[in-house]
């Protein structure tokens, strides 16, 4: 077996490079105010056509064409809208995570363009652990595409907006009637940032909540299956019964995760970050109680496969049949869709003394950049990427990509999305989750990452039984934490 370094070089590059790099971004990516969005065009009377003109040249990402038109010259690629004599072929550049995505928008995309004449769109990919990084270098590099898709948990939306990479899209939302109610309420507001709106909900989900399960492990063992109504107290016990290593571990968890600090503080009804986001609750002893449940199943129960683990991961296990519960994203269902070799479902995580599960609404948002020349295109191909059909296709996908669905009520109780071929009650209990997913908290400074490299060698100290989770730990991880949030945005 294998184990993460703490602290390697490539997190470390990884995790704080939107940190070092918001100064140059400042600088290159900071223009004038977003473009007014044009009104609506109305309807035109019928009239021959021109003759078709060949298309130009899509202009290279680096460089900007002489003969671009500039976006009032367009007309606007609405399927009502026809083309204004001969217009040049517009191209729209979309930044995306290699194979994450791709199925979706190998299906959607085709039709957007088929439905905008004259408007064709480029996706530009890149691997999801230099995707940030990569983002970064292109604005810093005024090379910034038209339209893209960041996160939240990690702070990356927050500073590419308030950097000036993402555009304001208030106006448009305004002008053309938008139905915010179209998205959960909570991945709305994590649209928000300092009272503007920066794009709109790609995908969302309930975070780590889902307890995965070996049906036929339990059923061997004479042992009841996890079910809705556990407590933490049945998912220990049931743990000691089945644990029989090597042939079978019992539980393992997610770690070096921004989001599973939150989660593990608010299995007893605390929570890692105040609502306000300029502290750390990690000193009040609800918000403690999850970490030490943990440290317990570790290292005082020893029924806990290591985390750190990755030859063979955690997740290599349960797929392997030899582990017995997986607590995960909701979302790591896919990775399990063409299991055969042993029966398996999925439940959500206990309840604590407080109801709590320890879940948080985790969303993707996709944004116009401020740096895009046709930005009333552009806020077309996200009205379409944020859609119902969009967001059924992201949970439709297969193998090893991301079925996260869209952050939208009619996604998740869509037939298309509940009728998945799942084992039986498991996109139910989806549906569940993220109908009581709790609030995403996060830094109000944007320095998440940072917050989580410190938070990831911190937590090490205990899992690993380094350090004792006690009066001291607790005192040393909220006054460490607490400086870094203290700081100034970067």
């Amino acid at each position: 077996m294998q184990l993460r370094k703490l602290t390697s070089r490539r997190d470390f590059l990884r995790l704080s490079v939107l940190g070092a790099a918001s100064a140059a971004v400042v600088a290159a990516c900071a223009p004038a105010a977003p473009p007014t969005p044009t009104a609506a065009p109305k309807a035109a009377e019928p009239t021959k056509p021109a003759a078709e003109a060949k298309p130009t040249e899509a202009p290279k990402p680096a460089a900007t064409t002489a003969a671009a038109a500039k976006p009032t010259e367009v007309a606007k690629p609405t399927p009502a809208a026809k083309p204004a004599g001969a217009a040049q072929q517009i191209t729209l550049r979309l930044h995306a995570r290699a194979g994450v995505e791709d199925e979706m928008f190998g299906n959607l995309l085709p039709k957007f363009e088929a439905a905008n004449p004259g408007v064709k769109v480029v996706q530009e990919v890149f691997p999801g652990g230099d995707y940030p990084q990569k983002l970064q270098t292109l604005a810093a590099g005024g090379t910034i595409g038209d339209v893209l898709q960041s996160f939240t948990n990690s702070s990356m939306f927050q500073q590419f907006f308030v950097s000036g990479i993402l555009a304001p899209i208030d106006d448009y939302i305004k002008r053309d009637k938008v139905d915010l109610s179209q998205w959960y309420k909570y991945s709305m507001d994590a649209c928000l940032v300092d009272g503007k709106t920066g794009g709109l909900p790609f995908k969302s989900h309930p975070s780590r909540v889902g307890l995965f399960y070996n049906v036929d492990l339990f059923e061997k063992a004479g042992l009841k299956v996890p079910d809705l109504e556990w407590s933490y107290d049945t998912l220990t016990e049931t743990a000691v019964k089945i644990h029989k290593p090597p042939d079978v571990y019992a539980f393992s968890h997610p770690w070096h995760d921004i989001a599973f600090y939150p989660i593990m503080s608010r299995m007893y009804g605390g929570d890692f970050f105040t609502k306000d986001g300029k502290s750390t609750e990690v000193d009040k002893a609800e918000s403690q109680q999850g970490w030490i449940w943990h440290y317990d199943m570790m290292n005082k129960h020893k029924v806990t496969l290591n985390p750190l683990q990755t030859a063979p991961t955690p997740q290599d296990m349960f797929v392997s049949g030899k582990l017995a519960m997986f607590r995960a994203n909701v979302g790591t269902k896919a990775a399990f869709i063409k299991l055969d070799k042993f029966k398996w479902s999925m439940t959500l995580a206990p309840k604590g003394p407080k109801g709590n599960r320890g879940s948080l609404a985790e969303t993707d948002v996709e944004s116009t950049t401020k740096a895009s020349k046709y930005p009333d295109q552009a806020w077309e191909l996200l009205k379409v990427l944020t859609s119902k059909e969009a967001g059924i296709g992201l949970a439709q996908q297969t193998g090893n990509r991301s079925s996260t669905p869209g952050g939208r009520p009619d996604v998740y109780n869509s037939p298309e999305h509940l009728n998945l071929p799942y084992p039986p009650g498991v996109q139910q209990v989806s549906l569940k989750a993220m109908n009581e997913a709790e609030e995403w908290r996060g830094p109000n400074n944007f320095r998440g990452l940072e917050v989580q490299r410190l938070a990831d060698e911190l937590s090490d100290l205990m899992l690993l039984d380094k350090e004792k989770p006690t009066k001291e730990y607790f005192a040393r991880v909220k006054s460490e934490i607490q400086a870094i949030m203290d700081k100034p945005r970067p």
